[in-house]
């Protein structure tokens, strides 16, 4: 693997898990949201905040597994 691809390779990878760490803590702030209660606030509300808070969760997975598959690619091509 060339120089220029193993540079990319590990952006993507820092980019990955910055991303995860984002939607985490935004997930906490949705949770917050959730859980201190309101004068007013309606089951609407509540259902919105939690769908939200449940993809953010996903997506941080998502962009987990993908940070850990670039590593680990990353880790092949060093090796050979």
């Amino acid at each position: 693997m060339q120089e220029k691809e193993m540079r990319e390779l590990e952006g993507k990878i820092n980019d990955y898990k910055r991303f995860s760490s984002i939607l985490v803590s935004v997930s906490i702030f949705l949770f917050l949201g959730l859980v201190i209660p309101v004068e007013g606030k309606e089951t609407f509300h509540s259902a919105l905040l939690i769908t939200g808070n449940l993809m953010m969760l996903a997506f941080s997975v998502i962009f987990h597994k993908k940070a850990v598959n670039a590593q680990e690619e990353m880790n092949q091509h060093i090796e050979t």
